[in-house]
């Protein structure tokens, strides 16, 4: 009997230190992180970024269905470089910024896909509309740090921004939210 609660304990000790108890809750290092947007228009590629913006993050890999992750946008934060498109963008016809002040995703569940990726099945919320979506993202972590990256595909005219040409007639509809998330527990 004594030999099998050694035998036990020694096995308990060796997952401990095999299997580090990860902390569900993770801070948002907002100085090391970013969240962009990228576009095209007809002169090229264009990129901006989202000066204001939170989250909540719970993740721990190994439990995924209690992980749960909610990202705020202020979208009369988001700086295109692009003097016509900064004016634009805030203007009801587009992200109509003072009705709908924030964009939103929130994960309903998050699986593992292989090594360190990721995919987050959730909303996007943008001008009071809801989209369903798939966020692949990848997460490099130790006991106390971790650092997630991902790039969202968006279609605006699903959200009912700008319409089809808007007022910036070589927009594209596609747009992309990308993110560089340094968190620590």
């Amino acid at each position: 009997m004594r030999r099998s609660v050694l035998t036990c304990s020694a096995v308990l000790t060796c997952l401990t230190l095999a299997f580090p108890a990860w902390s569900a809750d993770w801070t948002v290092d907002k100085k090391s992180s970013s969240v962009g947007i990228v576009g095209k228009k007809m002169t090229g590629p264009i990129t901006g970024t989202v000066n204001k913006w939170d989250g909540k993050i719970n993740f721990d890999p190994n439990n995924l269905d209690k992980s749960h992750v909610i990202i705020n946008v202020d979208v009369g934060s988001i700086n295109m470089s692009d003097k016509q498109l900064d004016q634009i963008l805030p203007q009801p016809d587009w992200l109509s910024a003072k009705i709908f002040p924030q964009a939103t995703f929130e994960s309903t569940s998050i699986s593992h896909v292989g090594g360190n990726a990721y995919e987050a099945a959730g909303t996007v919320t943008i001008r009071g509309v809801k989209q369903n979506v798939a966020l692949p993202f990848t997460v490099d972590m130790d006991e106390r740090t971790a650092r997630a990256q991902g790039f969202l595909s968006l279609i605006r005219t699903d959200f009912g921004i700008g319409g089809l040409l808007g007022d910036v007639p070589d927009m594209g509809i596609m747009v992309g939210v990308t993110f560089d998330l340094t968190a620590t527990k």
